[in-house]
């Protein structure tokens, strides 16, 4: 199996926003609540952000109930076995919001534990919500299951080399992993995107 398409952008920050829902979950408080230090801890996350993604279009086939054969790689995971149910193409995904909020994050680490945190919360909140965006652009007119990222259920983490490197993912989006599973820029997201028949 190869890749059938290939599709990568970038996502303008002012394209960019907020879920109330997502921040308060990562924050853990009340759903839109703000004072000042947490407007200015977004806004300087906004100004770090360099928001790109890729994606390959792959064929799939699922052979049980949890052997999963992407061509390039085979694992096994009942749960994205039972995502992919009925998909015989499949996208394979990455978001990233690039290397300086982890240069942000580090340097707020030094200089205001709780503008780190607050940045750091927020960071995982905005990656998601620009993997939401960047899963509308790739998956564009297509019929799709939910995404699906290693590290959920039984999907292990330990693909997501095999994941970056289809996904050319060093020369796109400038994101590395190391042997121990850990993406660099750390608020990088991979998914997996079923086609339906």
């Amino acid at each position: 199996m190869a890749v059938i398409e290939r599709v990568y952008g970038k996502i303008e920050r002012e394209s960019l926003s907020f879920d109330d829902n997502e921040v308060a979950l990562r924050l853990k408080t009340e759903r839109g609540y703000t004072n000042e230090i947490i407007d200015e801890c977004k806004q300087i996350l906004l100004d770090n952000v360099d928001c790109r993604y890729c994606a390959v279009r792959v064929d799939v086939c699922v052979t049980d109930e949890k052997l999963i054969d992407l061509g390039f790689f085979k694992t096994e995971s009942s749960a994205l076995a039972k995502n992919l149910c009925g998909c015989n193409q499949c996208y394979i995904m990455a978001v990233t919001l690039g290397n300086r909020v982890d240069m942000l994050l580090k340097r707020l680490s030094i200089s205001s534990i709780a503008k780190h945190y607050i940045t750091d919360a927020l960071a995982s909140a905005l990656a998601e919500s620009a993997a939401d965006m960047a899963e509308r652009l790739v998956k564009a007119d297509n019929d799709c299951k939910p995404r699906f990222s290693p590290g959920y259920a039984d999907l292990s983490l330990d693909i997501q080399s095999d994941v970056l490197k289809i996904l050319e993912a060093s020369k796109y989006l400038g994101v590395s992993i190391s042997k121990t599973n850990l993406m660099t820029p750390q608020k990088t997201i991979t998914a997996f995107i079923g086609i339906k028949n």
